[in-house]
C-alpha cells in the first residue's frame, strides 16, 4: 500500500487501501495453491496453538481496551505530535505525507506505524481519535502474543505432555510480563518509603526522589508513596548521568513497555515493539532451519568455466559466475521466500523505528552464524563461517534497504556527529545499569548456570574466543566512531569541550582538508585515551568486573593447557 502509494499506482484513500487488501489476498491465495497440503497440514497439527494464540491476543486487546477508557485523552508528552502525525498521514492525497507542521514539506520521520494504523483505521471506518487509542491497545496486545508464541516455540519440546504444558504455562506467564513488567525501581521504592537503608545507601544509588534518607518511621509523615496521577514516572528517570568531571548533566529517559502503554504513548518505539518481536521469532527461524546445502563454501560450489561454443570464459566473467553460484548457494539454503520476507520486515523494522534495526539484524546474523556452526563438520569448516556470515549479512542488508527506498530518499535526520560520544562522555553507572535491567537479568543469569556444567569443551571455547572477539569488534568500532566524530567540523568542537573538562589543551581544529581534519582527530584521540581511561577504571565495581573476565579467560586457558610429556615430545 505504501511502496505502491509512494510510485504513485495508489491513492492514499478507502479505494486504495481495499485494493492492498485484495492484492494480498490474491498473493496469499496463489502461495496457498502452490502448497495447499502444507497449510492444511500445519493448520491440523497446530490449531489447538492457532486458537490459543488468537484467545490470548483478544483478551490482552480487551484488557487494554478497558484501561485506556479510563483515561483516553491524548494530551502531555509527545502524544500531540504523534496524533499529528496520525491526521496528516490520514489525510495527505498520497505519499510522502504531508508535514503537519511545515507546509509544502513532507514528514521526515520513521512514520511508517502511523501509516499501518491510519489504514487500519480506514478500513475499520474508524476516525483518528478512536484509532489513536485503540492502536494503544493493540500494540499491547501485539506485544504480548509476539512473546507468547517466541516463548512457546522456544520451550515446546516434541512429545512429552508434561512439558508441553508447562511451556504454555511459561508462555502466558511473558505474555503477561512483557508488556507489562518494570524494572526494579519499584522495589527501591518500597523498602525507601519503609526507611530501609542508610541515608548514605541512598545517596549512593543517586535515584531520582529517593536519593535521599529514608523517611522516620517515628514520625507523622505525608502519605508514604506517590499517589498522584504521575505516580509510575519516576521508574522511567532512575539513571544520573554525570560527565566525566563530575557534572550532572541532562536526565535521560529509560523507559519500558507498561510505562509506555500506561501513558498511552503511540511513539516508533511503542509501535515497533510487536514487530521486534517478530524479528526475533524470525532468527528463531533461522536457526531452527535443519541442513545445509551441499556447496556451503566458495571452495564447494560448482561452477562450469569449460570452453563452449562461444568460446573460454574469461576471468572476470568467471568471478561473477563464481559469486552468483555462491549467492544462490546461501540463498537456497534459507529459501528465496523467506529471504525476501525477512529483508522486507529486516526494513520495515528500519521503517518503523531507525534506532532498532542494527540490533536485530546483528540478532539475526548470529543466528545464522551459530546455524552454519552447528551444523559444520567443525575443523577447517568452522573458519568459513565468518566470511559467509558477512556475505549473508549484505545479502540481507541490500534488499532490505532497496525495498524502502522512497523513506531513505526522503528522510533527514537530526541525529549526527558526535554520534556515539555522548555515551562516552556521559557514562551510565552500572549500579543504575542494574536497576533498569537486572529483573531480566536475574533469569538470564541463572540460566547460563543452569546450562553451564552441559557444555562441551569446544562449546567453552568457541563461546569465549566469541564473546572475546565482539568485546574486540566494539572496541575497534568505537575508536572508528571517535576518529570520525573527532575528524569532523561538527563533532570537534564535542571534543574540545570533552577536552576542556577534563583540563586537557587541544591544538585549534584545522579546516584545511580531510586529512588534516583525520590528523587532529588521531591526536585528540591519543590525548584524551588515557584520562578517560582512567576517569572510568575509577569505579571500582567496572575494575572488578574487569578483572573477573580476565581471571576466567586465564583459569580457563590454564585448564586447557596440556603440557608435552617427555615421551610425546
Amino acid at each position: 500500500y505504501w511502496l505502491l502509494g509512494s510510485f504513485g499506482f495508489l491513492a492514499n484513500n478507502l479505494g486504495g487501501a481495499v485494493f492492498a487488501v485484495l492484492l494480498l489476498a490474491a498473493l496469499s491465495y496463489w502461495a496457498l495453491r502452490r502448497q495447499p497440503g502444507s497449510f492444511r497440514g500445519w493448520l491440523e497439527a497446530n490449531w489447538d496453538q492457532v486458537l490459543m494464540t488468537e484467545l490470548v491476543f483478544m483478551a490482552l486487546f480487551f484488557g487494554w481496551v478497558l484501561v485506556r477508557a479510563q483515561n483516553p485523552s491524548i494530551t502531555a508528552t509527545e502524544k500531540p505530535m504523534e496524533f499529528a502525525f496520525l491526521n496528516s498521514i490520514s489525510r495527505s492525497p498520497q505519499f510522502p505525507p504531508s508535514d503537519p507542521w511545515l507546509s509544502g514539506f513532507s514528514i521526515s520521520y520513521y512514520y511508517f506505524g502511523y501509516v499501518m494504523t491510519g489504514l487500519v483505521a480506514r478500513l475499520a471506518a474508524v476516525n483518528e481519535p478512536i484509532a489513536f487509542n485503540l492502536a494503544v491497545a493493540w500494540l499491547f496486545a501485539g506485544t504480548g502474543t509476539g512473546a507468547f508464541g517466541l516463548v512457546h516455540n522456544l520451550l515446546r519440546p516434541a512429545g512429552r505432555q508434561q512439558a508441553r504444558r508447562l511451556a504454555g504455562a511459561l508462555a502466558l506467564l511473558a505474555a503477561i510480563a512483557i508488556p507489562l513488567a518494570g524494572n526494579l525501581e519499584i522495589l527501591l521504592e518500597v523498602a525507601h518509603a519503609n526507611g530501609v537503608g542508610s541515608a548514605e545507601t541512598w545517596a549512593w544509588l543517586d535515584i531520582e526522589d529517593i536519593n535521599g534518607p529514608p523517611p522516620d518511621q517515628t514520625t507523622e509523615r505525608p502519605a508514604r508513596y506517590e499517589t498522584s496521577a504521575w505516580w509510575w514516572w519516576r521508574a522511567s528517570r532512575v539513571i544520573n548521568e554525570y560527565t566525566l568531571s563530575g557534572e550532572l548533566s541532562e536526565k535521560p529517559i529509560a523507559e519500558f513497555p507498561a510505562f509506555s502503554f500506561v501513558l498511552g504513548d503511540l511513539h516508533p518505539h511503542v509501535l515497533a515493539l510487536p514487530f521486534a518481536l517478530m524479528t526475533l521469532a524470525l532468527s528463531l527461524n533461522w536457526w531452527l532451519r535443519p541442513g545445509l546445502p551441499a556447496a556451503w563454501r566458495e571452495e564447494e560450489v560448482e561452477v562450469d568455466n569449460d570452453e563452449d561454443e562461444e568460446g573460454p570464459v574469461t576471468a572476470p566473467a568467471g568471478l561473477l559466475t563464481t559469486i552468483g553460484a555462491t549467492i544462490n548457494a546461501r540463498l537456497q539454503h534459507i529459501g528465496y521466500a523467506e529471504f525476501f520476507f525477512s529483508a522486507l520486515i529486516i526494513g520495515g523494522l528500519s521503517f518503523l523505528n531507525t534506532w532498532d534495526v542494527f540490533i536485530h539484524l546483528f540478532v539475526l546474523i548470529v543466528a545464522y552464524s551459530l546455524a552454519l556452526w552447528r551444523e559444520s563438520s567443525h575443523g577447517e569448516r568452522d573458519m568459513a563461517i565468518l566470511p559467509q556470515t558477512i556475505l549473508m549479512f549484505f545479502l540481507l542488508l541490500v534488499p532490505a534497504f532497496l525495498l524502502y527506498l522512497p523513506f531513505y530518499l526522503g528522510f533527514r535526520s537530526q541525529a549526527g556527529a558526535p554520534y556515539l560520544l555522548p555515551m562516552l562522555m556521559q557514562p551510565t553507572r552500572l549500579v543504575q545499569f542494574l536497576v533498569i535491567f537486572g529483573m531480566p537479568l536475574l533469569p538470564i543469569t541463572a540460566l547460563l548456570f543452569s546450562l553451564a556444567p552441559r557444555l562441551s569443551g569446544r562449546q567453552w571455547r568457541y563461546g569465549l574466543f566469541s564473546a572475546l572477539g565482539l568485546i574486540l569488534l566494539l572496541l575497534v568500532l568505537m575508536l572508528f566512531f571517535g576518529l570520525l566524530v573527532a575528524a569532523s567540523p561538527e563533532g570537534s568542537g564535542r571534543v574540545m569541550n570533552l577536552a576542556n573538562e577534563l583540563g586537557i589543551q587541544l591544538a585549534d581544529y584545522p579546516n584545511s582538508s580531510m586529512g588534516a581534519g583525520l590528523g587532529w582527530g588521531l591526536s585528540a584521540i591519543g590525548a584524551l585515551a588515557g584520562p578517560v581511561l582512567a576517569a572510568r577504571f575509577a569505579s571500582p565495581w567496572l575494575t572488578l568486573l574487569i578483572a573477573g573476565l580476565l581471571a576466567l579467560v586465564v583459569a580457563w586457558l590454564a585448564y586447557r593447557y596440556q603440557p608435552i610429556s617427555p615421551e610425546n615430545a
